[in-house]
């Protein structure tokens, strides 16, 4: 049985930026222009932007805050080489530039770099460890990095800032749960949901904690709960279809299986064909059964080859 992991798989693609810069402004021409520049990324004419604030540098090749706003303009026209480049600029220029250090860390982490998102966002930490944000972003590139007590430890940080952030709550909840921990996971989960009673994520989390418990009817009312909120979540079909084999209900849950199989969701295919498969066994619908493990085998499911192998010669 697996948990749907999206939760962090680099949400920091296209999403921008925490911080955003404050301009203060001489009448000198190129901060004038800067200045435009400013003007038209705030009304979103990316293009524009780009344009005026290349003529800014035109006057100023040394300017650290026009590298920043076009790192930030290239971004938005999904350049993030190009915002890379000139993130790497602003800081040559201004070295203590702590909003390029964390857009830049942001990149990075977009790019799986975590190493070098991790000294980006310790650099900022570093100098002022009074900011939220970068704690944050921190613990989920120490997560990927399989450093998972730096990322509690820093998630824990974020809750010190904001102790109703039900993102960190959720991930402290994922890190617990990993670990086996299921009451802490579950403590967690709870208090990320009081906060946030439609956080998917969450709610799924918490459903995998009650089925890892046996506790199928509470599983089963938030994989209810989930499918509600989200007619897609197909996690949760399966989830609750796993819930009702547990209970030996087999026909339902073959719908439950049936509505993944039948949108073909790419993440859950395998294991729905499988999940299938055990219940038509279970139903004595041997040809049935097979052709799931059949089709399951074939997507790279191991347990359907094992089925396959014992029962379907």
């Amino acid at each position: 049985m697996t948990i749907h992991q999206d939760f962090m798989q680099l949400k920091y693609l296209f999403v921008l930026i925490f911080w955003q810069i404050s301009f203060q402004l001489s009448a000198q021409a190129g901060d004038t222009l800067l200045q435009n520049a400013q003007k038209l990324y705030d009304a979103k004419m990316y293009s524009l932007a780009l344009d005026k604030v290349n003529e800014t540098l035109l006057f100023d090749q040394t300017n650290a805050r026009a590298y920043f706003l076009k790192a930030l303009t290239e971004f938005k026209l999904e350049n993030a080489l190009g915002a890379l480049e000139n993130l790497n600029l602003a800081i040559a220029y201004k070295p203590d530039y702590l909003e390029a250090y964390f857009n830049r860390g942001m990149i990075n982490a977009g790019m799986q770099k975590y190493e070098d998102a991790l000294s980006d966002y310790s650099r900022i930490i570093a100098t002022n460890p009074n900011i939220p944000h970068p704690y944050l972003q921190r613990a989920r590139v120490y997560f990927n990095l399989n450093k998972i007590s730096e990322s509690e430890q820093d998630f824990k940080k974020v809750l010190q800032f904001y102790p109703k952030h039900a993102e960190a709550l959720y991930n402290l909840a994922f890190i617990k749960y990993k670990a086996e921990d299921l009451s802490s996971a579950l403590e967690y989960v709870n208090q990320a949901l009081g906060i946030q009673n439609t956080y998917e994520d969450a709610l799924n989390l918490r459903a995998q904690v009650l089925l890892g418990q046996k506790n199928y009817a509470a599983a089963t009312a938030d994989f209810d709960r989930l499918i509600q909120v989200n007619p897609y979540n197909y996690a949760a079909f399966l989830g609750r279809g796993q819930c009702k084999m547990a209970v030996r209900q087999y026909a339902p849950a073959i719908s439950d299986f049936d509505r993944i199989i039948s949108k073909q969701a790419p993440n859950y295919l395998a294991q729905a064909h499988y999940e299938r498969g055990r219940a038509h066994w279970l139903l004595k619908h041997k040809k049935m059964a097979c052709q799931d493990w059949q089709k399951a085998d074939e997507l790279g499911n191991e347990n359907a080859q094992k089925m396959r192998a014992e029962f379907c010669k």
